[in-house]
């Protein structure tokens, strides 16, 4: 018995306790209670304001609140009206240039068939008849075996997106409830035994939490005004969507910025638009280049990890807790940090 408690309370016991219970609130009590969460995080930056406009208007917190998050959520939901509606406009465009797409392809394929024989001497239209043999090959096993299994995982996707909507729905009525009883709710945990460290450590991950947020929304604000004014400057369509899109892909980890201009790049080669494609490589590079410099700045600096634990901690939440690891895994970073050295201090 003492073996065991000489090893738990030890640096390396004390560390592997905290890491196992945030290891296991974060995959198992966080998407139980994560919309009471989410309401909290809504609530507590807003509720002096609420406070005070409650005091010279007389109008309730609860309805206050309730139409604070109601504005919120049209706009969001505008914004993806927008973007369904532009998506929708631009499929037309789409089917139709599938045919010149095609042609511009099979262009492509000869022009390089042409130049290998020149280069090595292997006939063009042999080499021309595999490749294309080959990609009708791909594009049967899509059809058969791909498209069946999106299709089959349709229910389950729909069955996510009504469980996200009545998770929407319980964080709104949360927030209206936590609102009105803000005040008793924490007069009650001033109460509480071992207050004064908690607070401590929630405030202190809080920031943190804060300051990696704050960094990354730098960050892809960045990267989506040089991706787009390089697209622009270079003459590609919808510049600004598309270095939008590199931006906001350029903040998840393993996906990036490429996952949008390389296509583009090589897209615009089909199309005979060298110096575009050009452009659009230049451009992966220097925004790969523009997060190294900023992410050490902005983030490791301010919040005092090293950049390399900070990837380590993304790429470990992404394998553990799925795409919301891309935040879950900083966040589990910094709330064993901080228990430890509240632990320690005792």
């Amino acid at each position: 018995m003492e073996k065991l408690r000489e090893i738990t309370t030890g640096r390396w016991g004390r560390l592997a306790l905290v890491t196992a219970g945030v290891y296991a609130a974060m995959r198992f009590l966080l998407p139980l209670v994560y919309p009471f969460v989410l309401a909290a995080f809504l609530v507590i930056p807003m509720y002096p304001w609420i406070r005070k406009v409650e005091k010279h208007t007389h109008i309730g917190r609860g309805f206050l609140t309730s139409g604070i998050l109601f504005f919120l959520g049209s706009v969001v939901i505008l914004l993806l009206w927008l973007i369904a509606v532009w998506g929708s406009s631009h499929v037309t465009e789409f089917t139709a240039g599938l045919e010149l797409f095609e042609k511009n392809f099979s262009l492509f394929v000869t022009d390089c068939c042409e130049f290998v024989e020149g280069k090595t001497g292997f006939c063009a239209d042999e080499l021309e008849t595999v490749i294309v043999e080959r990609i009708n090959v791909f594009v049967d096993e899509f059809q058969i075996n791909v498209v069946p299994r999106l299709m089959k995982q349709s229910v389950g996707w729909f069955r996510q997106i009504l469980s996200l909507l009545a998770g929407i729905m319980i964080t709104f009525i949360g927030a209206v409830l936590l609102a009105k009883d803000y005040e008793a709710m924490s007069e009650h945990i001033h109460r509480m035994e071992g207050y004064e460290k908690m607070y401590a450590i929630i405030r202190s991950i809080g920031h943190l939490t804060g300051t990696f947020l704050r960094a990354q929304f730098i960050i892809m604000t960045c990267i989506s005004i040089l991706a787009s004014a390089g697209l622009w400057l270079a003459g590609v369509e919808n510049p600004l969507l598309l270095g939008i899109m590199a931006g906001i892909l350029d903040a998840l980890p393993f996906i990036g910025t490429g996952f949008v201009l390389m296509p583009l790049a090589f897209w615009q080669i089909i199309q005979g638009r060298y110096m575009q494609a050009v452009v659009c490589v230049v451009l992966y590079t220097a925004c790969a280049l523009l997060r190294e410099v900023l992410e050490p700045r902005l983030i490791g600096g301010r919040m005092g990890l090293y950049p390399v634990a900070v990837l380590a901690a993304v790429y470990a939440g992404v394998k553990l807790y799925g795409l919301g690891g891309v935040i879950l895994g900083p966040l589990s970073l910094l709330i064993i940090r901080e228990i430890t050295v509240a632990w320690s201090s005792d």
